[in-house]
């Protein structure tokens, strides 16, 4: 029986005699990875057996294998081996692996099972037509929609034509109210502290101390020059006139009361508004007779 080495280099041969006039050469390759042989002077048939095969020694026990490698000695044995084991796997060497009546019984797609997506925009296609994403969309949150303005009960255009005046008619209308109502002055002026004025100032008093709230005092005084460099015509606001001090900036507004006038100052009763307050910024006063002199 013929010993093979355990790592024969590639080109490796055997001489195995087999009488006194035959001989068998093996040869090793390493690409093919197995002995090859051919016999030498013998006429006969060459014939090898499984049984005279041998299993190299192996003490690794392999992981899922029912049989210790030191029981397999030639070709022979690891042939009944797997005929025996039906393929040499324990049952737990399969453990976790789906059988084909548990995958069936998911009721999974399979490749038939699928639609066509014939007809539908692809990725690539999709971003070359550079749409925007959910993230460049900017945000609505405070805006209106159509259904909150439209419970609103708001006028529209076509409901707001010819019921209302247009701004040509309101300032000829407010031409009209000043010649009527007699607007007997109106100035620019800015708030000014201490008890006296510069001109372009006014201030207001109480017990001749300065407060800067309308509604705490009962005398305004206006220097003879208001913010725009002009002499205002302030004799004419008399008792029983109102004078309206309004902050361009804000829209608010209050009216006083005139109860003394002597020129540059007036007492005054505060009759409300929504200016009390007084910044240290510009007001509009005018002052009017709510009938003719």
């Amino acid at each position: 029986m013929v010993t093979f080495p355990e790592s024969p280099y590639d080109g490796q041969t055997i001489v195995d005699e087999t009488g006194t006039n035959g001989a068998i050469v093996w040869t090793w390759s390493e690409e093919n990875n197995e002995w090859t042989c051919k016999e030498y002077g013998s006429q006969g048939e060459l014939l090898i057996y499984t049984d005279q095969v041998l299993v190299r020694d192996n003490t690794e026990k392999p992981g899922g294998s029912r049989v210790d490698p030191s029981e397999l000695k030639t070709q022979k044995d690891v042939n009944h081996y797997l005929n025996d084991s039906e393929g040499g796997l324990s049952p737990d060497a399969l453990d976790g692996y789906a059988t084909e009546q548990w995958v069936e019984g998911k009721g999974y797609v399979t490749a038939g099972d699928v639609p066509s997506v014939e007809g539908y925009a692809t990725e690539e296609w999709v971003e070359s037509k550079g749409y925007v994403t959910a993230s460049q969309v900017p945000s609505v949150d405070g805006y209106a929609t159509q259904s909150w303005v439209e419970a609103k009960d708001y006028g529209t255009k076509s409901w707001s034509n010819g019921r209302f005046a247009t701004q040509t008619a309101l300032a000829d209308l407010q031409n009209q109210i000043n010649t009527l109502s007699g607007l007997v002055v109106q100035a620019h002026y800015s708030y000014g502290g201490g008890i006296s004025t510069r001109p372009g100032e006014f201030i207001t008093l109480k017990d001749d101390t300065n407060i800067q709230r309308f509604s705490a005092c009962d005398t305004i005084r206006l220097d003879e020059v208001d913010a725009g460099n002009k002499k205002p015509a302030l004799v004419r606001i008399i008792i029983g006139d109102t004078i309206n001090v309004t902050d361009p900036n804000t829209g608010k507004f209050c009216q006083l009361k005139v109860t003394y006038s002597a020129g540059l100052m007036h007492q005054y009763t505060y009759e409300g508004g929504t200016l009390d307050s007084i910044p240290a910024i510009r007001f509009c006063f005018s002052g009017s007779v709510e009938s003719y002199r």
